[in-house]
């Protein structure tokens, strides 16, 4: 087995405990664990435990290297160093992976002492609407992600090149000329599958949608706003919308809060805030009756398959690694990012074909007992061991 050094843009805590970070890479992290001798996590380091830092990783082979504090009072030139410094210190690894772009791969890949190094894309190259809006914080977003996507084409020269949709592994050909392989980074694992619920009871006249991510603009919860009060207007069923996630700025919270009451919709919509992986957020999963991620992009995010395995159907955009990897009206209904009218028209169609609706639960279903945790950590682990000999 092989020694391997994980990088992400992740901040993690220790304590006698093990090392914690958020739900969906702890779970990842933690089902690679059996499959190395050792895994290294090359992640910054938060003082002290943070809310979002809701998953310990106890197993003894899982390591923390820490990059030091994040904070934006360190000093930028000192904090680089810092990294450097750490990066030559990783002499005992077999290979880097780099998950994600992240704002330090560059630095990373450069100066980490591993004689094999690989970059895992999980986000699309090509994102639609970077339109370069005239403030400073948007211009500066704009100008890393420009920055970070032409490391990304050095880093791929030298690298083994993986991408968690096959969609993904296509832009990447697009984009440097060079093959990838696909593999999966879903946490469903089989005891997730083996999991019972109780068989939820059909409401002929109620009707709950499900949102969950993070509550941002780019992920279409203005649009799903809109369709939810459209759905509600002239219809023999009351539409619901469940939304599980956290807001990342208080003026868009705010703007979500007024529109949801200008449109008297206060009474429809829920919010729950971030739950963390596990049977309460899989009881709200089982309660919904239609999961709608209308985001402008993506590359294949866990919320599909936590739908899956909780076999509910998926309204989602045709983007990203979303794009080619599901199939319209087999696996998912697809639609375009930003367009209020196809979200509407998606829920009612699902509403009205009950025969589809059981289609895309049972090949949801099925495609995530092709994809589980176990599976591409094991593929992943095979494909390393192959690579680094």
């Amino acid at each position: 087995m092989k020694k391997i050094l994980i990088h992400h843009h992740e901040i993690a805590y220790s304590d006698s405990n093990g090392i914690w970070v958020r739900g969906y890479f702890g779970h990842w992290v933690s089902g690679l664990a059996k499959y190395f001798t050792e895994i290294g996590l090359l992640l910054h380091e938060s003082p002290k435990k943070l809310p979002s830092q809701d998953t310990c990783i106890s197993m003894q082979n899982v390591v923390l290297q820490s990059l030091g504090p994040r904070r934006k009072s360190v000093n930028i030139i000192k904090r680089r160093i810092n990294i450097i410094n750490k990066c030559r210190e990783m002499r005992n690894y077999d290979i880097l992976l780099i998950r994600g772009m992240t704002p330090n791969q560059y630095t990373v890949f450069k100066y980490c002492n591993t004689p094999n190094k690989g970059f895992l894309l999980i986000q699309s190259l090509f994102p639609p609407n970077q339109t370069l809006s005239f403030n400073m914080e948007s211009v500066i977003e704009f100008l890393f992600w420009k920055l970070r996507k032409y490391q990304y084409k050095l880093i791929s020269k030298h690298a083994l090149l993986l991408a968690n949709s096959p969609t993904l592994c296509e832009e990447i050909k697009c984009f440097t000329g060079l093959n990838s392989q696909f593999v999966s980074t879903s946490i469903i694992d089989s005891k997730d599958i083996a999991k019972k619920h109780p068989k939820k009871k059909d409401n002929c006249n109620q009707i709950n949608l499900l949102f969950v991510g993070r509550i941002v603009k780019d992920k279409g919860i203005l649009e799903l706003i809109e369709a939810v009060k459209i759905l509600n207007k002239k219809n023999t069923k009351v539409f619901y919308l469940n939304v599980i996630g956290s807001f990342n700025d208080n003026n868009f919270k705010n703007l979500i809060n007024d529109k949801i009451k200008a449109e008297n919709l206060t009474d429809r919509i829920k919010f729950y805030g971030y739950i963390s992986y596990g049977e309460e957020l899989f009881n709200i999963y089982h309660r919904g009756d239609i999961l709608v991620l209308p985001s402008y992009h993506e590359g294949f995010p866990q919320i599909i398959w936590e739908a899956f395995v909780s076999k509910i159907p998926v309204i989602t955009t045709d983007v990203g690694g979303i794009s080619g990897f599901l199939k319209n009206d087999k696996d998912a209904l697809l639609i375009l990012p930003q367009d209020v009218k196809q979200i509407v028209d998606a829920v009612r169609k699902l509403i009205a074909d009950r025969a589809l609706k059981s289609l895309l639960v049972e090949n949801g279903f099925n495609m995530v007992m092709e994809h589980t945790l176990e599976k591409s950590a094991y593929r992943l682990s095979q494909i390393i061991r192959k690579y680094a000999k």
